[in-house]
């Protein structure tokens, strides 16, 4: 099974920069890249974000409408998802260390 982070249209991305757009994704921290190795387990093949989380969401025409139509609520949701994601990510790294 591979479950992945796909550029679409509708999210604003200009799709002859996708593998741009994916890659952005990851170094913000928004989507971890891992895998299972049958002989090791978890294997987080991603490196701590380096690129502001914010940013990405920004980049995004869902997420730009969302701040446009309700900047409070936009920001708050933002911030969650940051932390969200934060919070994934330091899971991933403790499973990957068993």
């Amino acid at each position: 099974m591979i479950i992945g982070y796909a550029t679409c249209i509708n999210h604003g991305t200009d799709m002859s920069h996708s593998m741009r757009t994916m890659k952005n994704a990851v170094d913000c921290g928004y989507w971890t890249l891992y895998r299972r190795d049958p002989k090791v387990g978890l294997v987080v093949d991603s490196k701590p974000p380096v690129a502001p989380y914010i940013d990405f969401l920004k980049s995004e025409t869902r997420y730009k409408a969302l701040e446009k139509i309700n900047p409070t609520a936009a920001n708050e949701l933002f911030t969650q998802g940051e932390r969200a994601a934060k919070s994934k990510r330091e899971k991933y790294d403790k499973l990957a260390d068993k």
